[in-house]
């Protein structure tokens, strides 16, 4: 499961609703692989570019929460 390349308009925070792991893919960047567990936060600027992957054995829930 992934999602296709986006980009954020705001300032996002992300909460992971269950656990995961992930593949983050940034245009000119090395992949990140990144581990979730409920609660954990990502915080992400306006503009930042990418994709996800989930790499985990089960599904991965997040709330992206954008900021004014």
């Amino acid at each position: 499961e992934s999602t296709v390349m986006r980009t954020h308009a705001l300032r996002a925070l992300s909460v992971a609703v269950s656990k995961g792991k992930i593949i983050v893919e940034a245009p000119g960047k090395k992949p990140k692989t990144m581990k979730f567990k409920p609660g954990d936060t990502e915080w992400r600027e306006a503009g930042t570019k990418y994709s996800l992957k989930n790499v985990g054995s089960a599904p991965f829930e997040i709330v992206d929460i954008e900021l004014k």
